[in-house]
């Protein structure tokens, strides 16, 4: 029996080859387009002056850019207009219902909701028209002179049978197409929109916490939390010279409604290597911006995978439910298809022995926006949702990197065995290579309870900070645990750990190896290490006390003890 995803690519070459039909079909028709020159008709048919035309255009396509064969149509007829109607005004625009900023208030889209729109292809007319089904093809065709294609149907009989047959395609297109139901999808889409409105009271909570993307972070996670509060705390690692300019400290503590996974950055190259690093050991990868994105992805859906690998070998400390025996995705969890990224972008010069291929900022966004989106569904994970792209300075691991990928999952169908809220290392066991020192882990797996998030500096806690970049280091994680004890937490507590550095040439090593080598603490956390160098930059770069650089800020998040 063929499997979905043979069904789907079956539809989607069937397709495919109808359109390449109709594009060999419509070159015999080349001639008498010119001849007839009926764009010149477009351009005269819609009156400039008229108030009650709602847009330029002659139509608007409300469609799913994730659904292959839409997009496929879309392509289409884009196509054609550029082909045939570059010299005219656009005849057609196209809404991406997938967009985060559609709105189905706003007049040109006709009133068209999510719902609708996934259920049924939909039109809007200059006049406000809506159209949906098979009158939408039939309209479009005729603007770019193929109404030919679809004119048949427009004998009711026929008529009749087209839209049934449509009707039918469209119940079951999702399904094909992306793996998911349509009826799935919308409540995926209504429940994401409805926690999202339910998260803006929560803002002003957070309005005094220092660090943008912490609160990032934060708006992210408040999907998986039952309650949310802030607090503050005397920082006062150093008591002497604890000021109350200084010395506060914002918290804020969440409840986890399930489990959850946190995972460290993923960068482009093996995740296993040497710390201090070495760059001989990335030589032989492709660095540009595409390949960056896509070796990205796979590595987080690969730490993904992990969470039934270690479910099935009983080293979870908490139950999840097997998937089938049939299943086509033996490490499917509830949750794995949904999550949660954000994207840090160097802004840093081309390498000219390793160019990425996009020289700036901006132009490596645009790749990144794009080819994250094939990459997750690639991996099935379809309804992935990019919370922010920080634009940043050098990657820690290599200079050649222009792209870090942190990600985190909700376990949605996890549950605690005991009272007991802990959390366990999770590691690709098969590429786990014990001669390297590793500083982090791929991810770790969180039983539930309370977290507590929290940035501090060199210096919170009120003390001078100092030039010596190990110094600084080693104060910003005093005050670290000065913070924590007032939770009766330890660094034992601590799951995720982002530095925010600046001068990463200078101060690499330091932010490094500090904690091991000087603190003793050899735990490794689901960790980033990125060079403040952007606009997204709210560190505080000068201790206003003594006139010096700051060079690290600490952005934590810890379990709190039961």
């Amino acid at each position: 029996m063929a499997s979905d995803k043979d069904i789907q690519y079956t539809m989607q070459h069937i397709i495919l080859i109808i359109l390449v039909v109709l594009t060999v079909v419509d070159g015999f028709f080349l001639v008498s387009r010119i001849c007839n020159s009926k764009h010149n008709l477009h351009l005269a048919s819609h009156d400039d002056n008229d108030n009650t035309q709602l847009f330029p255009e002659q139509l608007n396509i409300i469609y799913d850019s994730k659904c292959s064969v839409c997009q496929w149509e879309v392509d289409y007829l884009q196509s054609q207009m550029d082909k045939y109607f570059a010299d005219t005004e656009p005849l057609m625009r196209f809404t991406d219902l997938e967009l985060g900023d559609y709105d189905e208030n706003d007049p040109v889209n006709g009133g068209v909701t999510y719902e609708m729109g996934m259920r049924s292809f939909h039109a809007v007319k200059q006049n406000g028209e809506v159209l949906h089904g098979v009158p939408v093809f039939r309209e479009a065709y005729e603007i770019i002179d193929q109404g030919w294609v679809w004119s048949v149907t427009k004998i009711p009989i026929i008529g009749k049978l087209a839209s049934f047959g449509y009707d039918i395609f469209a119940s079951i297109r999702t399904q094909l197409t992306r793996g998911s139901s349509v009826e799935d999808l919308i409540e995926k889409h209504y429940q994401l929109k409805s926690e999202q409105e339910v998260c803006k009271p929560c803002q002003e909570d957070k309005k005094n916490l220092e660090s943008s993307w912490l609160t990032t972070f934060s708006n992210g996670i408040q999907t998986w939390t039952s309650e949310s509060k802030t607090i503050s705390v005397v920082c006062d690692s150093d008591k002497e010279e604890t000021t109350s300019r200084t010395s506060k400290v914002d918290i804020e503590i969440i409840s986890l409604k399930h489990p959850i996974l946190i995972l460290s950055g993923a960068t482009p190259g093996p995740f296993y290597h040497s710390h201090p690093h070495v760059s001989t050991e990335f030589d032989h990868l492709d660095f540009s911006m595409e390949e960056q994105v896509k070796s990205n992805i796979e590595v987080i859906r690969k730490i993904a995978n992990t969470v039934q690998e270690y479910n099935r070998d009983g080293l979870l400390p908490f139950s999840l439910p097997l998937p089938p025996s049939d299943s086509s995705d033996m490490n499917y969890f509830k949750g794995i298809e949904s999550p949660k990224l954000i994207h840090w972008i160097s802004n840093d010069k081309e390498d000219t022995n390793y160019p990425c291929g996009c020289s700036d900022y901006q132009s490596r966004l645009q790749v990144v926006n794009d080819a994250t989106d094939k990459s997750c569904r690639d991996n099935s994970m379809d309804s992935y949702n990019v919370l922010e792209n920080y634009e940043v300075g050098n990657n820690v691991s290599d200079r050649r990197f222009r792209l870090e990928t942190f990600a985190m999952f909700g376990i949605e169908e996890g549950t605690k065995t005991n009272g007991e809220h802990t959390f366990v290392q999770l590691d690709m066991r098969d590429i786990l290579d014990p001669q390297y020192f590793m500083p982090y882990v791929p991810a770790y797996a969180i039983t539930g309870g309370k977290l507590a998030m929290f940035t501090v500096t060199s210096n919170s806690g009120g003390k001078s900070s100092k030039q010596a970049d190990v110094d600084q280091v080693k104060l910003a994680y005093d005050n670290m645990i000065s913070v924590l004890s007032k939770l009766d937490a330890t660094f034992d507590n601590v799951v995720m750990l982002w530095n925010r550095v600046k001068d990463l040439d200078k101060n690499e090593r330091s932010v490094l190896m500090t904690r091991s080598e000087i603190m003793g603490w050899d735990r490794p956390l689901a960790e980033s290490v990125l060079e403040i160098n952007g606009v997204n930059d709210t560190i505080q770069g000068i201790d206003e006390r003594t006139g010096e650089q700051l060079y690290i800020e600490l952005i934590v998040v810890a379990q709190l003890p039961s």
